[in-house]
């Protein structure tokens, strides 16, 4: 087939990864995204319990999330001290840097 009538891919390892405005309720299946380093979840149903046992962990060179508007970032110390234990390389979360202060 010609290359035009091909559909678009993601990259089998994006940088960048949106995923804003759906209704994931859960994070799974991205431990292959090894090299992501964004990621874009706003406005979604992602619950705070979900962090621990989350495929995020894992992926180490991820340094900017965006998690607001959903039920983890309600509470807003228990999602900074859950973002800070379980993904410690994140730098920038929501637009700011994470911290026990905000």
């Amino acid at each position: 087939p010609d290359q035009q009538d091909r559909e678009p891919r993601l990259p089998a390892k994006p940088h960048v990864t949106n995923l804003k405005l759906n209704t994931i309720g859960a994070i799974e299946n991205i431990r292959h995204l090894s090299k992501l380093e964004k990621l874009y979840l706003a406005n979604n149903r992602i619950e705070i319990k979900l962090f621990d046992q989350s495929d995020l962990t894992r992926l180490t060179l991820l340094k900017e999330v965006t998690l607001e508007n959903n039920p983890c970032s309600k509470n807003r110390g228990e999602y900074m001290r859950n973002i800070i234990k379980y993904l410690p390389f994140v730098k920038n979360l929501d637009g700011k840097p994470p911290t026990l202060d905000n």
